[in-house]
């Protein structure tokens, strides 16, 4: 796994997303993310907020870490007792666990749609690279451990894949 530096350098590291299989396909620049949360759909549909900050606020609802099913699915799925505070133990449990069992779907012409954590569980861990991302990032959160989520373009602006990142720790080197 590569060592990325994220800001107050912050170490993550790249939790790759069904062996890059999974891409989106999105039809226009301007392409409308689409979330069930009504508060979230008011922000997305703003014209004053950017496509970044709209995503970031999808993902960020999307990923429910506190949401009694997403907690119960990830203490179930590892196996270690008591990491003693290092959720990489943890982590490395899910991330085996949601490969193993991760049925790409992709989603259907229009809008962008990001599942909750919560739904692609109940989907029995069907979805596209964000659905993935926003699942192995709430399962981690459940642990206590860090995520973010990192987005490559595609044409024109478009989102093209994402991915989640775990946060190792601090660079205390400088």
């Amino acid at each position: 796994m590569a060592a990325l530096k994220g800001k107050k350098n912050d170490l993550y590291f790249i939790l790759l997303a069904v062996a890059g299989v999974c891409t989106i396909i999105a039809g226009t620049q301007g392409a409308l993310l689409f979330y069930s949360s009504p508060e979230t759909q008011k922000i997305i549909e703003s014209d004053m907020v950017p496509y970044e900050q709209k995503r970031a606020l999808l993902y960020a609802d999307a990923i429910r870490d506190g949401d009694p099913l997403v907690r119960e699915y990830a203490f179930m799925k590892t196996s270690v007792k008591d990491p003693g505070g290092d959720t990489i133990l943890y982590v490395c449990n899910l991330w085996d666990d949601v490969n193993r069992n991760w049925k790409v779907v992709s989603d259907p012409p229009g809008p962008e749609y990001i599942s909750s954590s919560p739904e692609t569980i109940k989907a029995d861990l069907r979805g596209d690279c964000d659905d993935y991302s926003v699942l192995l990032s709430g399962l981690s959160g459940a642990t206590g451990a860090k995520t973010r989520i990192v987005n490559i373009e595609g044409r024109d602006g478009a989102p093209g894949h994402a991915y989640p990142e775990y946060r190792l720790g601090t660079d205390k080197s400088g």
